[in-house]
């Protein structure tokens, strides 16, 4: 090993905290031949041999092993192939040729029976990885990609993002068997998806107080970890568009807990009839709940169960639950007399059903004991006499509930796992919750409002949203008040105004929660005023005794599928959907970010449709816009499931307090060395490049700005913002400058209102540095010494300059991608201090010099790209080399053009390099000379082969 830490360590920092996890490096070289040439997948021999450890009994492995490699090849390069990739590395690949039973790849229940192996850089049909990237292999099957770099600072992670999307499309074959893509850091994990890497990545916690990260990250790269990562994978199909799922921290650990308590109460080891999540609300407690259900059902420990999954009906219809697929039969109960029929029948699989349907059971409908009940919203059962229905209907059923609002009923039952709010809004799976009061005139007389329903006592601990309507429906005076057509037309003036100046500029989308259908209809009427028509929508439940003018607004299940599938679209209409019933689920829209309230909610209806804007995402927070002074009264509202008031719940003016306290702190007067002057109201180039050369004060720097960029977003425009926004732009301008400088694409990362602050002219003004480059020769180079620019803006000009003219990839000779790295090198020395300006502007005059002298003479002596970058690698083998023999080992690779994909030209290229070789190194060095030269990169000359 002491070989493998001294030439690969310095490639990838997590490669020796993986060796210490229990992974086995395997040269890139050998590993090639274990796949047995650039087209493989596998390595052969492994699989070969698991396969027929895990398959006892088994026809000939080798037929098996052929038969899996072809349907694997066969697979799509899609998210359907990656699915049926995943379904066959966790057992349930059948129908072959040569078997019949279901083929077991992995021992998922025995971690040690597995075989586990990593490498880096994979060739694929001529292309490769990258040498920092590690492809961890279970049994000789690859499973995962390591980024080679820390995920740490947001830059580099969208960059590793960027470029783990285009190797998609680079290496297809390897993305639609690879499952998950690990970005790991010091502080935390991210998990990425292949094939929707833009749409989904996941953050594990920091690792505990006192833990080490290197202990933590062993771990974290456990074997018996990815596995489990593997293992709680998920396909879902919503609206007609599949996914890929993976669960986050606390939803893996839940589900690990609440099968432990299944376990031990059907081994009567500890006999426990209900158990509960507690998971914050918008926290995925669904998702949690399938993945109980789809482990419960995996065949596991054989135990034939029956699991009862009870949900909202909307969830059941809109949701992500129909789309649960797996090893096992899956029914949806259409009434209540089919629920009681499929229970009755010894039914073993999923049963999916309304939670209505559980008051029509039937007492000892089923007596089993390895039935599991598994309810979504648990507290809408738990706490009323549902519960006592089923647990009649199935006497031995063991009930599992879901809730993210505890309460003093709830608490009184085995707890199995607990993730609060306040924990979700430290590890950024929720968002703060802003709100912001409509004006005076709009809200409702507080008299009224606190009479008829804050302190109504039918109204305190609601669940269940046909409730809630049924009492709103017995309010006098409120329903009156709140539905005045007078008020109507003032709030839905408002809320166009709103919309229009806060939230679409953003590309933000909004509902508007009305207080009864009637009232959904007059604000649809009301806002078309206002805006297009197609702009707002209006999306109920029908119901028998709606009047014709709400019947106008029926919509059928595919026009309403239609609409909640464009309002998750960022440029579709609608943009705003007027609700009043279907609060609670099927609306998942990324860049919901606005709710405008108009109906009085309270209690955990009120906790779950604020769950409905303060997903994470890439927002700040969502916002509250309280048309009736509701949260007037904000703790009193959910008193009874949270007594200090509801956790990530501030008032819009805590954000105005905090902007100005962030500006100040941060403000003009830490870098009036910077700035030009007042009069010309605007930063000093060299001096900002200079001063933030220090890659952790520039981190802390962009830390600041981009918390300040995001409040300023959610709070523009605003009356209150004038005072600072004289240093707010200046200090966006200075963001803008020193993200370009150290940056190698052209962005400013500015946001859409933070942009409008300054003309084209500004923003490119902020791309340039002074004295940039035209071209790369002599002339330029010493242009470029003799410039007046400080030693830091050279080095940074010449960076950014050799970077952008190796982007396009097919005609960079392998003379500039070794000027790149080393110049990529050479900065990060400069940036962490471990190289002066100077001392690092010295270093690269004489690289790019000598590069220059290199192609001059190149040039001169007729010498293609290819032959001098094949010279300069032997000779660090040997010094007794000349052109004759570099020309040589050329021809060899010219004769072979496909050698990097083709299996048997590479053998031959392999081998003739070894003959070539060995005479001129010696015995002990040939094979890796030939090693080294066969994964040289190469350029494209017209003309030649």
């Amino acid at each position: 090993m002491s070989q493998f830490y001294k030439r690969h360590a310095g490639e990838n920092p997590w490669l020796s905290v993986a060796a210490d996890a229990s992974w086995t490096y395997v040269e890139p070289a050998e590993a090639l031949l274990w796949r047995g040439g650039p087209g493989g997948l596998f390595f052969k021999d492994i699989l070969a041999g698991k396969l027929k450890e895990l398959n006892p009994g088994a026809m000939d492995q080798r037929d098996m092993l052929n038969e899996i490699i072809t349907r694997f090849d066969r697979l799509p390069t899609t998210l359907e192939g990656s699915r049926l990739a995943l379904s066959w590395l966790k057992g349930e690949l059948t129908g072959a040729r040569y078997f019949s039973r279901r083929v077991r790849l992995i021992d998922f229940d025995h971690p040690d029976n597995n075989v586990y192996h990593m490498t880096n850089n994979w060739q694929y049909s001529g292309l490769d990885s990258d040498k920092s990237e590690l492809v961890l292999l279970v049994n000789g099957i690859p499973v995962s990609l390591i980024a080679g770099q820390s995920s740490e600072d947001p830059d580099r992670r969208v960059r590793l993002v960027e470029r783990f999307i285009s190797l998609e499309t680079k290496l297809p074959h390897l993305f639609k068997v690879l499952q998950l893509i690990l970005f790991p850091s010091p502080e935390r994990l991210w998990l990425g998806l292949p094939f929707q890497l833009e749409s989904q990545g996941l953050t594990w916690r920091k690792p505990a107080a006192g833990q080490e990260p290197a202990e933590w990250l062993s771990g974290m790269f456990a074997p018996a970890r990815i596995l489990g990562l593997l293992r709680h994978l998920l396909f879902i199909k919503t609206d007609d568009r599949p996914a890929k799922l993976a669960l986050r921290q606390y939803q893996a650990e839940a589900v690990e807990q609440a099968l432990q308590g299944v376990r031990q109460a059907l081994r009567k080891i500890e006999r426990k009839q209900r158990g509960l999540f507690y998971l914050a609300q918008g926290s995925g407690k669904t998702l949690t709940i399938m993945a109980t259900a789809a482990r419960l059902l995996s065949n596991e420990e054989k135990l034939a169960l029956s699991v009862l999954i009870f949900a909202d009906p909307n969830e059941i219809d809109t949701g992500m639950l129909p789309s649960m697929e797996g090893p096992y039969p899956v029914r949806i109960a259409g009434s209540a007399k089919e629920l009681q029929a499929v229970l009755a029948s010894d039914y073993r699989g999923l049963l999916i059903s309304p939670r209505e349907f559980a008051t029509a059971l039937s007492p000892g409908t089923n007596e089993r004991e390895n039935v599991i009940v598994l309810v979504d919203e648990a507290q809408r059962i738990f706490t009323t006499s549902i519960a006592d229905q089923i647990e009649a209907a199935l006497p031995n059923a063991i009930l599992i509930g879901c809730t993210g609002s505890p309460s003093a009923k709830t608490d009184k039952i085995q707890a199995v796992s607990l993730y609060d709010a306040a924990q979700a809004l430290t590890d950024r799976i929720l968002t703060t919750v802003c709100y912001d009061m409509a004006p005076p005139a709009i809200r409702v007389q507080p008299d009224t409002l606190y009479k008829e329903f804050i302190r109504n006592p039918a109204f305190e601990g609601s669940c269940d949203i046909c409730t809630l309507n049924c009492s709103l429906e017995m309010t006098g005076h409120l329903a009156a008040a709140v539905k005045n057509r007078e008020r109507v037309e003032q709030a839905a003036e408002y809320i166009a105004r709103h919309f229009t100046e806060k939230v679409q500029p953003f590309g933000r989308k909004a509902i508007l929660v009305a207080y009864d259908k009637e009232a959904c209809g007059l604000y649809k009427k009301a806002l078309d005023k206002h805006l297009p028509a197609g702009f707002s929508q209006v999306i109920y439940s029908a119901g028998r005794k709606d009047s014709l003018a709400v019947k106008e607004y029926y919509r059928t299940t595919y026009d309403e599928q239609r609409l909640r599938k464009a309002f998750a679209q960022t440029t579709d209409a609608p943009h705003i959907l007027i609700l009043t019933d279907k609060l609670l689920t099927g609306f998942h829209c990324p860049d919901l970010n606005v709710l405008y309230l108009d109906k009085p909610l309270r209690d955990h209806i009120l906790v779950q449709v604020l769950s409905r804007i303060n997903q994470s995402g890439n927002k700040e927070a969502g916002v509250v816009v309280d048309l009736l002074g509701l949260f007037d009264a904000a703790n009193e509202l959910t008193r009874d499931i949270f007594p200090d008031g509801l956790p990530g719940l501030q008032p819009l003016e805590a954000i105005h307090q905090q902007f100005g306290d962030l500006i100040r702190t941060i403000g003009l007067h830490q870098y009036a060395d910077l700035v030009a002057g007042p009069e010309a109201g605007q930063p000093s180039r060299e001096q900002a490049v200079e001063y933030f050369l220090d890659d952790s004060r520039r981190q802390a720097f962009f830390a600041c700005f981009r918390q300040l960029q995001s409040w300023y977003d959610l709070l523009h425009p605003s009356a209150l913002l004038m005072p600072y926004l004289t240093e707010y732009k200046m200090l966006a301008q200075l963001y803008g400058l020193v993200y370009n400088a150290y940056n190698t694409e052209s962005r400013t990362e500015f946001t859409v209102k933070t942009a409008g602050l300054f003309p084209e002219n500004r923003r490119q003004w902020m791309k340039e540095l002074p004295g940039t480059l035209a071209e790369l020769n002599e002339a330029e180079l010493d242009k470029w010494k003799s410039g007046p620019e400080p030693a830091t803006i050279k080095v940074i000009q010449m960076w950014k300059f050799i970077s952008n003219i190796t982007i396009q990839p097919k005609r960079i000779s392998p003379e500039q991608i070794m000027l790149r790295e080393q110049t990529d090198w050479l900065v990060q020395l400069m940036q962490s201090g471990q190289k002066n300006p100077q001392e690092a502007l010295t270093a690269l005059s004489e690289m790019v010099g000598q590069y220059l002298f290199d192609e001059q003479l190149r040039r001169k002596a007729g010498i293609d790209t290819n032959v001098c970058t094949l010279y300069k690698t032997l000779k660090t083998f040997t010094s007794d080399l000349n052109m004759k023999r570099v020309s040589r080992l050329d021809a060899i690779l010219r004769r072979n053009p496909d050698y990097l994909w083709n299996p048997r030209q590479f053998a031959r290229v392999h081998t003739d390099l070894c003959l070539e070789l060995l005479p001129l190194v010696g015995p002990d060095r040939f094979v890796d000379a030939a090693n080294t030269v066969i994964y040289l990169p190469r350029t494209e000359i017209p003309g030649r082969n």
